[in-house]
């Protein structure tokens, strides 16, 4: 604990050029430090984007060498090799999954080729990651580079001024303008692919309930005895959780 004597002295409400100099200088520390945070954060979906551009080169270069031995194709099994082995070595370095790294992967490489002014600005620290990721997602939902570069610009608007949360809600009602179409036919198929899926589980030698790597129902469902909830009722569970599901998407 610090004595009196060391304690730092407080800034005078009054002091003269400003309210409160030490709140403008603290201000101004944490938005150049959020604009350095933007420029790495736009630097990695770039090295991640390169990526891609990475497998890609090395899958080219399969074909190649099997054309030089006559043959017609490469097997699939050997142009995934390119990708599992970036997306591994990625995720080994960075402490993920590979599926996730892969996740990662495209989504960056969306943005560089779809978005860049959108890139642009995140690096110059105009926004922040959330901005740039939501304008993506949502505007990879319209069909056409012309619709998409109208989308870019004018969501690049919003989020100069918005937070992430309201841009988002901003950025699906411009989407849907531009393109009614394409944004309803993407509500349809999440409506229609509303599902709920049930996983027996397994008990484990230490007595504990696995779902094989899958997250279960809730715990009302999830018990690892099937004589508790019987096959036909976890399976009408299942259906009415799913028919609900769907009622409350096309409700809302």
């Amino acid at each position: 604990m610090l004595a009196v004597s060391d304690a730092r002295p407080v800034e005078s409400v009054a002091s003269a050029g400003s309210v409160w100099p030490a709140l403008d200088g603290l201000v101004d520390g944490v938005v150049d430090m959020r604009r350095r945070t933007a420029a790495a954060q736009a630097a990695e979906a770039r090295l991640l984007a390169a990526a891609v551009d990475l497998v890609a080169d090395r899958v080219e270069l399969l074909r190649q060498e099997a054309q030089q031995q006559g043959r017609a194709r490469v097997r699939s099994s050997d142009t995934d090799l390119p990708l599992r082995e970036v997306a591994l070595e990625l995720a080994m370095a960075l402490r993920m999954s590979d599926r996730g790294v892969q996740r990662r992967m495209s989504e960056a490489f969306l943005l560089r080729e779809h978005f860049p002014t959108t890139l642009k600005v995140w690096e110059d620290g105009g926004i922040d990651a959330a901005h740039a990721w939501a304008i993506s997602r949502i505007g990879m939902l319209l069909r056409t580079p012309d619709g998409r570069a109208r989308f870019e610009a004018l969501a690049l608007e919003a989020a100069r001024t918005e937070s992430p949360t309201r841009m988002t809600a901003a950025v699906k009602v411009i989407a849907a303008t531009i393109d009614p179409d394409a944004f309803t036919d993407a509500t349809d198929r999440a409506y229609e692919t509303r599902s709920v899926r049930l996983f027996d589980l397994v008990v484990t030698t230490t007595g504990r309930a696995s779902s094989r790597g899958r997250r279960a129902l809730p715990a009302i469902l999830a018990t690892p005895t099937p004589t508790q909830h019987p096959a036909v009722v976890r399976s009408a569970c299942r259906r009415r959780i799913t028919a609900r599901s769907r009622r409350c998407a096309l409700t809302s």
